[in-house]
């Protein structure tokens, strides 16, 4: 048997500019859009910036502690640190949003 590494099927076709999210070609050097030179780690497929210090992303699952997955994973950004959550499945998500929707529609009818 061959010691060679077996590849992710899940390549990177872009990179994600970490301001705003847009997509730009592998070899660029600056955003397309909004000309910032920094991108996103490789594992971030898609970003969307809330405002400056919030964003959500879709992130590649790392592929060393199983079958590489995508997720769904919130950030957070204050001086002096960064805070990240993961929703690993799309019914951990739709748990999330239902229990949102729900505590929405509560204080809605109590205002």
């Amino acid at each position: 048997m061959s010691a060679k590494k077996k590849r992710s099927s899940k390549r990177r076709k872009h990179k994600i500019c970490n301001r705003g999210g847009h997509e730009n070609a592998l070899n660029t050097g600056e955003c397309k859009s909004c000309k910032s030179k920094k991108f996103a780690p490789n594992w971030v497929v898609a970003k969307r910036a809330i405002n400056r210090q919030v964003s959500v992303e879709i992130t590649a699952s790392n592929p060393k502690f199983g079958k590489s997955e995508y997720r769904l994973t919130l950030s957070k950004w204050w001086p002096g640190g960064r805070s990240t959550f993961h929703a690993p499945n799309v019914g951990q998500w739709e748990q999330i949003e239902s229990i949102i929707q729900a505590d929405g529609r509560a204080e809605d009818e109590n205002r």
